[in-house]
């Protein structure tokens, strides 16, 4: 197997949060009384494939895991996740910014009602 360096350099906690979404996909699926055979089916994947998701294996898509999130009736749970109305930090650094370009804060501006 070729030797990937982004994977080699991922941090602990992406690992550490990979394995335990994986576990957690392995968990629903079990709740739910699949077999592996049988979500891979509806993935349109192999059972090996899903088998490295489970394991946390972080050489699988995103695709592969937002399919199986789908599959399992959660996707609704990842949409906006990452939305610009749910990203506190992006957009008071976007206000921040836009203020630094207008010539900065004014007294008593603190910068932070959007």
């Amino acid at each position: 197997m070729k030797k990937n360096r982004t994977l080699a350099g991922l941090p602990s906690e992406v690992s550490e949060f990979l394995t335990g979404i994986g576990h957690d996909i392995k968990l629903a699926r079990l709740r739910r009384n699949m077999t592996q055979e049988n979500l891979a089916e509806a993935m349109f994947t192999t059972r090996r494939t899903l088998a490295r998701l489970e394991n946390g294996d972080p050489g699988i898509s995103m695709g592969m895991f937002c399919t199986a999130v789908y599959c399992l009736g959660r996707f609704k749970e990842l949409q906006g996740v990452l939305s610009p109305e749910n990203d506190y930090e992006g957009n008071l650094l976007e206000r921040m910014r836009t203020l630094s370009r207008r010539g900065g804060l004014k007294e008593n501006d603190d910068g932070l009602d959007f």
